[in-house]
């Protein structure tokens, strides 16, 4: 058997054995809940706690300065007719890197300076209690994420053309190993699970919260997340959103849902990745 063979094999084993396991995960949870009327054991007895109004402010900043962002590449490229060029995918890469590069401390300021207790921070899962535990709840959450969001992307596959894959997967896919990759990896893996996780889960979903049920507030959450990454690509990140959403609603644990969206998104990358290199 020739290396891309193997390549191929590994990808495919990988992929089918961990939309198994989910799905014999999501038979175990459906059991204890009918058994419990518990799906997910909450950290807090009272889920509702208050964002500190200069995080608000410092949300609405981020959107000021992507947009401003995304202004000044179209002023430096020219509008874009079509698909972009892999130059201008790189310049889009580093610009939306330096802009979130640039707001994550000043979000993490606003959270920490802007809480009036530990206490607040804690609900709002800023803590290491049971750090091991958040960790499990985390590979837990990735597994149970993988199910869904299969289901959600075959039932979509039919609007998954190749002029709609995602630019930056379709520039990982072109482009191989090397400083693109690098970038990628370090925007997707990193960056972003850290910076969204605090957007739309502490910030934003826990804002909405305070006024309305907690499922209405995973569901707008989870609708703009899936929103600002595309069509078609949002309709299986619906799936995901609503888990991070929950998973984060009830255990409270920043750290948990960071770890999902990155594991999420390593999976995702690394099988995109070593699929073009045997291709």
């Amino acid at each position: 058997m020739s290396q891309t063979e193997l390549i191929n094999l590994a990808v495919n084993v990988a992929s089918i054995a961990l939309i198994a396991i989910s799905a014999a995960y999501w038979g175990v949870l459906l059991k204890s809940w009918r058994q419990s009327g518990v799906l997910i054991q909450p950290r807090f007895e009272d889920q509702k706690v208050r964002v500190p109004r200069a995080a608000i402010a410092m949300l609405f900043i981020y959107i000021g300065a992507t947009v401003y962002s995304a202004f000044s590449i179209i002023a430096q490229t020219g509008p874009m007719m079509g698909a972009p060029s892999e130059d201008d995918l790189i310049l889009m890469m580093k610009g939306d890197l330096k802009t979130k590069v640039t707001i994550m401390p000043m979000l993490f300021a606003s959270i920490l300076f802007g809480a009036k207790s530990v206490t607040q921070l804690h609900r709002l899962g800023f803590h290491l209690d049971g750090f091991l535990g958040q960790i499990r709840d985390g590979v837990k959450g990735f597994i149970a994420s993988a199910f869904p969001v299969v289901l959600l992307l075959l039932a979509s596959s039919s609007l998954r053309t190749e002029e709609k894959i995602h630019p930056l997967l379709k520039l990982l896919q072109e482009a191989g190993w090397g400083e693109i990759t690098m970038l990628v990896f370090l925007s997707a893996a990193i960056v972003a699970p850290l910076l969204e996780e605090l957007l739309f889960r502490v910030i934003l979903q826990n804002s909405l919260a305070e006024f309305l049920p907690a499922w209405v507030a995973i569901g707008i959450s989870s609708i703009l997340f899936a929103l600002v990454h595309g069509f078609p690509d949002a309709i299986p990140l619906l799936a995901f959103a609503v888990i991070l959403g929950t998973v984060y609603h009830y255990r409270r644990s920043y750290l948990t849902v960071v770890l999902i969206h990155m594991l999420f998104n390593i999976f995702n990358l690394v099988v995109t990745l070593l699929s073009s290199e045997q291709a």
